[in-house]
């Protein structure tokens, strides 16, 4: 039920409480993907935005154990990335966060499960780590001693060279 009220400066929306078919839309709107699981780990909501990143729809996942789709999470209070094999056989890396939910007394009614790809993400940052290895790698194997500092003057990277005609190991410790 919605009432509008308008005068000459305001309008006001009051909107009743919302009906169970009401909150389910809401849930199957939700622009994140998200689950949900009773407190013995089946699944009882598949989103939308689940169905489209996993290719799997809400009737095949509902009643499955939810540990059974992500093996590699155990904890109920978590945040982490799981490979996950879409329903077309694609592997793609998820960042789940997973919470439980409870009623007014505390007790616990099961787990909520929102996740994105993260894939694109973590394929970047690993091509970017290997670049970094590979520009550390041939400083560190240059026959000079070479060092690089940030702009506030502290040394960031110092190869072998360096350490070796200095005298002293990586540590900062003589070698004697």
């Amino acid at each position: 039920n919605v009432d509008i009220y308008n005068n000459k400066e305001t309008s006001v929306v009051k909107i009743g409480i919302p009906q169970a078919k009401d909150i389910r839309n809401i849930f199957m709107q939700m622009p994140v993907p998200v689950l949900t699981a009773d407190v013995y780990g089946h699944i009882d909501a598949w989103n939308t935005q689940a169905e489209r990143i996993t290719g799997y729809h809400w009737a095949e996942m509902v009643g499955r154990d939810w540990h059974a789709v992500f093996p590699e999470v155990r904890d109920t209070e978590t945040q982490k990335d799981v490979l996950f094999k879409t329903k077309q056989g694609k592997e793609i890396i998820l960042l789940l966060d997973v919470a439980s939910y409870k009623n007014s007394n505390g007790q616990v009614l099961g787990l909520i499960v929102s996740f994105r790809d993260v894939t694109a993400n973590r394929m970047a940052k690993a091509e970017v780590d290997a670049s970094e290895k590979k520009y550390r790698d041939m400083i560190d194997l240059a026959p000079d001693a070479t060092v690089v500092f940030d702009k506030k003057g502290r040394i960031v990277i110092a190869n072998k060279a360096l350490f070796e005609r200095a005298g002293v190991s990586p540590g900062g410790r003589d070698d004697h």
